[in-house]
């Protein structure tokens, strides 16, 4: 333990709308902390500074302060319960995303918390990754990043896919056809919003391809196959009612 007369502004502003800010003191020129602090308050101080650009963190600092809106707090309080959860949790969801077992609905979340902005979203994970790892491997994570971005771009893509899928699943479905039909299976399930077992990893080149086929199926196209389906009753009552027979000739 030592005595430190440290000037945290960064911090205060972060903790000024909750009530634990009575930890700081308003003075000229910002906020200002004196107290007897241990060494790893010094050290999330320090990191808050490292970090505050993320917008990821900013939105787990306001959910876990969230619960102590209404308590007065300690910095033991804030570094037990606030600070080292964050720190778990933001571990947790670059880990996820660089490995690529991120669920595609969550990287939805974060794509719009970047405003669709693919290199927002790149340069968000970027600066988690080199706040957890410093620059040692800066290289190989951006590279890494780069693949994950446009995997993440390219399962967008496959959006324009879903009237094709769901029409071509659906005369697979009244016609009784078989073969291997995995490929749409799996569009339509990433396109219909059930992401639960789709993660980044999921979005294939085999599944790409697919998709790439997919979009040769225009809305003229669509429209006959939807069409067809409909009066696949009738085309097949048409058929067999003239079964044996000849059609006479006028």
């Amino acid at each position: 333990m030592r005595n430190l007369v440290l000037c945290v502004t960064k911090l205060c502003k972060i903790i000024k709308n909750y009530p634990y800010a009575h930890l700081c003191t308003k003075r000229s020129g910002g906020y200002d902390m004196f107290f007897k602090l241990d060494d790893k308050f010094y050290e999330m101080v320090s990191k808050i500074t490292d970090i505050k650009r993320s917008q990821i963190f900013d939105k787990l600092w306001q959910k876990y302060g969230e619960k102590f809106k209404t308590e007065v707090v300690t910095m033991e309080v804030i570094f037990n319960k606030i600070w080292s959860k964050i720190l778990d949790k933001l571990q947790s969801i670059n880990e996820q995303f660089l490995n690529g077992k991120m669920q595609l609905k969550k990287v939805d979340k974060y794509l719009v918390m970047c405003k669709t902005d693919y290199d927002a979203l790149e340069e968000e994970f970027m600066l988690i990754s080199r706040f957890f790892s410093g620059t040692a491997h800066l290289g190989e994570v951006k590279k890494t990043l780069g693949v994950r971005i446009e995997k993440v771009k390219s399962y967008k893509q496959l959006f324009d896919a879903q009237q094709a899928a769901l029409a071509i699943l659906e005369l697979k479905e009244i016609m009784g056809l078989e073969g291997d039909f995995s490929e749409v299976e799996n569009i339509k399930e990433i396109i219909g919003g059930r992401f639960e077992s789709q993660a980044i990893n999921s979005v294939s080149d085999k599944l790409l391809k697919a998709g790439d086929l997919l979009t040769d199926i225009n809305p003229t196209r669509r429209s006959c196959l939807k069409a067809f389906t409909k009066c696949f009753d009738l085309v097949t009552w048409l058929r067999e009612s003239i079964k044996g027979k000849e059609l006479s000739k006028n």
